[in-house]
């Protein structure tokens, strides 16, 4: 059973996911990078910096795969989302930790 439950492993591959639409995306890592991957019964999704462009410079992102460690803090955490936020003069924000839909 505990391969079935949806958990995150950290890996070096490269990764190819359907988006239950027939479109598929393949993430490369870069030799010796690892990548935090969520895994749930057969289906794999890799976190690539595009889930968490935000307070980045997009012309540095190459959109390739990366672990929580090195998504900034602003995006984990709800301290320092809120003086992101208050920074940027936002007041509220709907956001939602949905990876994908199955």
């Amino acid at each position: 059973m505990r391969d079935r439950v949806p958990r995150l492993e950290r890996s070096t591959n490269t990764f190819v996911w359907n988006h239950g639409t027939g479109q598929k995306t393949e993430i490369a890592a870069k030799p010796g990078q690892v990548c935090d991957v969520w895994h749930y019964e057969d289906y794999k999704f890799p976190l690539f910096e595009g889930l968490a462009a935000a307070g980045t410079d997009v012309k540095q992102m190459d959109n390739s795969p990366m672990t929580y460690d090195e998504m900034r803090d602003g995006v984990k955490f709800q301290g320092p989302r809120l003086r992101d936020m208050a920074d940027n003069y936002v007041d509220a924000a709907a956001c939602s930790a949905r990876i994908g839909s199955r």
